[in-house]
């Protein structure tokens, strides 16, 4: 028709990869030759979001394309099966976390009981850290199996009672396909001990432990009115003085008071001295309660404080990295570009500046020691590092060095000693410029001792990272906390404690020492271990509470490093041999 222009539809192009292969909706081919797939995740025709993501998006990877459209199927069965793949990425550790807290109706000491089997054998286990969805009956087992070294099946009863309900509330969610704790406790019967009655010596045994305990003393006339009446708890908790009736004592009992009537007065006199000497030793030990009560509400407040602090470490740390090989270099202003055996390298123009925080931060801070410690440690000086002079040396080393895996060992060897020659001078020198090492310095450090040159090479790193002294200021404030409370509880009992009860209180306070050493780090301890040559006063501390038990020589940057008697670490290669002789 006149005036109308001919409309023509147009098809849609497939998208090929660079095989010429047509990809679905959602495939995509990345730039190194690898596949990945986009979905929404969706279960009865909703969405499925996640709590942890803002992007409700998933995306898989594989290398080939058929492996890609494997995993394609296994997600359309998910679906058609109503199985949420998102919150199946819980860990096993935050899904019992999830199934206590939603418990509303547990009773205070169930819910206590509860939270104690998910502190100490969930919450940093290795089954804890395992997604619910990948968890197998034999990882249960094997977890199982691991309990029940140290553990009776009876109490196994009670772990697996919130395991199991863990995975049938994740179940009921659709989160997994089925619950993997299911019949595990038939290979675990019971093994409950047929229960028997005290003797005699048992008795003793236990009436002179509460006795003489300081906290435990107040219960001595409960335990004796238990094993003489043998009263139900229900029924010794129900006594009133109404149940006792001190009248009724008869013809024998008349006689015997009318006897004993003088023999009682001059014991009432005994009992007024001895019931205010009980009244004085009953403030002691209540005092000494709520010093304990005191102390340990405190003590998880500031240790509480002390992983919020290593959470807020942070800092740059520079790394040289000289030569980084790609398969696809990018060509751009910052890089310069070279042909070797291995490929193409990238040699960066300037350094790299990693930013680090926490736990990130520590394992960085040990490299930075280690380049401190190399470059004070050689005989040579070098300053003024020059990129450019670095990578002429890199271009000129790469032309002389053979690569392969059927080199002689004699030529490795030589090479090895080329490279490690070659690179050192711009090593120490970006080192050297970097901590501001002088050479005035780095010549007395020669002739120092060895606490002293531990003390300068600490020092060059903690002046650089001055924000990690809040972190060890705050711990150091924690251990003198414990050593003011511990005092404090011997004061009360100055005079009258025996050795044996003196070093009974300071294991009880280097217990919560060790609660200190428990959350921290190999590379947390190492940082201690040569921060406490910088202060002396914490070095005691450290020293009084064996706070580096679990630091070995090995983690050391230098085995030399463990000069101080007093603080001399154990060395793992024993630990390991003593290990296998108790295991004979």
């Amino acid at each position: 028709m006149k005036g109308r222009q001919k409309m023509t539809k147009t098809k849609k192009k497939n998208r090929k990869d660079s095989k010429g292969k047509v990809l679905r909706t959602g495939e995509s081919e990345r730039s190194n030759g690898t596949y990945m797939y986009r979905y929404v995740p969706k279960i009865r025709g909703r969405s499925v979001n996640s709590p942890e993501k803002k992007d409700n998006r998933i995306t898989i990877y594989a290398k080939t394309l058929p492996e890609l459209r494997q995993k394609e199927l296994q997600i359309t069965q998910d679906i058609i099966e109503e199985i949420d793949t998102v919150n199946g990425n819980k860990t096993v550790a935050s899904m019992t976390k999830l199934y206590i807290d939603l418990k509303k109706n547990l009773h205070f000491t169930t819910r206590e009981s509860y939270l104690s089997v998910y502190r100490c054998h969930i919450k940093d286990s290795w089954f804890g850290e395992m997604y619910i969805k990948d968890v197998t009956k034999t990882d249960v087992i094997l977890f199982y199996n691991e309990i029940t070294e140290d553990l009776t099946n009876s109490f196994l009863e009670n772990v697996h009672r919130i395991i199991h309900g863990c995975f049938d509330l994740a179940l009921e969610n659709h989160w997994i396909r089925f619950n993997p704790t299911q019949n595990v406790m038939r290979l675990y019967p019971a093994n409950v001990p047929e229960r028997q009655p005290y003797t005699k010596e048992q008795e003793n045994l236990l009436l002179n432990f509460v006795k003489n305990d300081g906290t435990y003393y107040i219960y001595y006339p409960l335990i004796i009115c238990f094993l003489e009446t043998m009263l139900r708890a229900s029924e010794m908790f129900g006594l009133t003085w109404s149940n006792i009736d001190f009248m009724e004592t008869g013809q024998i009992g008349d006689t015997i008071g009318g006897t004993t009537a003088p023999i009682i007065g001059l014991l009432s006199v005994l009992l007024l001295f001895y019931t205010l000497w009980e009244q004085i030793e009953f403030n002691k030990k209540q005092k000494e309660i709520s010093i304990d009560e005191q102390f340990k509400s405190t003590f998880f407040n500031l240790l509480q404080t002390q992983r919020d602090i290593l959470e807020r470490v942070s800092g740059k740390f520079t790394k040289l990295g000289l030569f980084v090989y790609e398969e696809y270099p990018q060509h751009n202003n910052d890089i310069k570009i070279m042909k070797g055996n291995k490929g193409w390298a990238t040699v960066k123009n300037k350094p790299i500046d990693v930013e680090s925080r926490g736990l990130e931060f520590f394992k960085l801070a040990k490299e930075q020691l280690q380049l401190i410690f190399y470059s004070l440690d050689s005989k040579e000086y070098y300053k003024g590092y020059n990129i450019e002079e670095a990578y002429e040396a890199e271009m000129d080393l790469e032309g002389k060095i053979i690569r392969g895996c059927n080199i002689p060992s004699e030529i490795e060897k030589e090479q090895d000693i080329l490279i490690r020659n070659t690179r050192k001078p711009f090593r120490i020198s970006y080192i050297n410029d970097k901590y501001k090492i002088s050479q005035k310095l780095h010549s007395e450090y020669q002739s120092m001792s060895i606490e002293k040159k531990i003390a300068l090479g600490y020092a060059f790193f903690f002046n650089n990272y001055e924000n990690i002294g809040y972190y060890f200021r705050h711990l150091y404030r924690i251990l003198k906390f414990i050593k003011m409370s511990e005092d404090e509880k011997l004061e009360i009992w100055k005079g009258k404690a025996s050795e044996a009860e003196k070093e009974n209180i300071h294991n009880q306070f280097k217990q919560y020492a060790q609660f200190i050493q428990a959350q921290m780090s190999i590379d947390e301890l190492l940082l201690l271990f040569y921060n406490s040559f910088l202060f002396d006063k914490a070095k005691e501390l450290i020293i009084y509470y064996d706070l580096l038990e679990n630091l070995t020589i090995q983690n050391l940057i230098k085995n030399d490093h463990n000069c101080i008697d007093d603080l001399k670490l154990k060395d793992k290669k024993n630990l390991f041999l003593n290990l296998l002789k108790n295991t004979q």
